[in-house]
C-alpha cells in the first residue's frame, strides 16, 4: 500500500478542467520588482533578529561583568577586614594613654623611670632618629618606663611635642611602645612624656 505522501488527487472532471485551464492562462508570474522587495523584506527581518540576539548577548555579558566586579570588591573588602583583624592589638596609637594610677605613681617616684632622653635643640628629623635608637636600646635593656623630654615650644605648640605621639604610633616604634602620657610637673609637665615600653 502506498504511503500517504504518494496519494494523488483524482483527475479533474471536464468542467473543472476547463475552469482551471482558464485561470492558469490568466495567471502572470510575480513581477521582478515585487519579488526583489519580498526578498529584501525577508533579509531585513533576518538582520533585525540577529541584531536583537547580539544586543541580548551584550546585555548578558555586561550583567556578568558587573556581578564579577561586585564580587571582586566584596572579596577585597573581606581581605582588608581580615588583615585589620590580624594586626597587633597592643600597638600604640595617639589615644593609647596611661591609666591615671600609673601616672600618679610615676609623679610620686613610686614607679622608677628607667631611662631619660632629652630632645631639646634637635630638628624633627634628628629627634625622630634619636628617639628610634633610644627606644630600641631601652627595649633591649628590658626597660619598662622611660621619660622623653621634647620641650613645650612657643605657646605650647612645639614641633617635637606635637610629633612625638605620631612617631610612636608608626612602625617601628609602635612595636616598642605600649602607651604614653604627658609627664607630671616634677618631670617636665607638658614638655615631656612618660612612655611605657614592651620589653624585648
Amino acid at each position: 500500500m502506498a504511503g500517504s505522501g504518494d496519494k494523488k488527487h483524482p483527475p479533474l472532471s471536464g468542467e473543472d478542467a476547463e475552469i482551471w485551464a482558464r485561470v492558469a492562462a490568466q495567471a502572470e508570474p510575480l513581477p521582478a520588482l515585487r519579488r526583489a522587495r519580498h526578498i529584501a523584506t525577508r533579509r531585513s527581518r533576518g538582520r533585525k533578529t540577529e541584531t536583537a540576539q547580539a544586543t541580548q548577548n551584550a546585555d548578558t555579558k555586561k550583567s556578568g561583568d558587573l556581578k564579577k566586579t561586585a564580587e571582586t570588591a566584596e572579596t577585597a573588602g573581606m581581605r582588608a577586614k581580615a588583615q585589620t583583624s590580624k594586626a597587633p592589638k597592643n600597638t600604640v596609637t595617639p589615644e593609647a594613654r596611661l591609666d591615671p594610677k600609673s601616672k600618679r605613681r610615676l609623679a610620686r617616684g613610686t614607679i622608677v623611670i628607667d631611662a631619660r632622653l632629652d630632645l631639646h635643640g634637635l630638628t624633627a628629623t634628628q629627634a625622630r632618629a634619636r628617639l628610634t635608637g633610644f627606644l630600641g636600646a631601652a627595649a633591649q635593656a628590658r626597660h619598662k618606663w622611660v621619660l622623653v623630654i621634647t620641650g613645650k615650644g612657643r605657646a605650647g605648640e612645639g614641633v617635637l611635642r606635637r610629633e612625638l605621639p605620631l612617631w610612636i604610633s608608626q612602625p617601628p616604634l609602635n612595636q616598642l611602645v605600649i602607651a604614653y602620657e604627658p609627664a607630671a610637673p616634677p618631670h617636665g609637665g607638658a614638655g615631656a612624656f612618660y612612655l611605657r615600653l614592651r620589653r624585648a
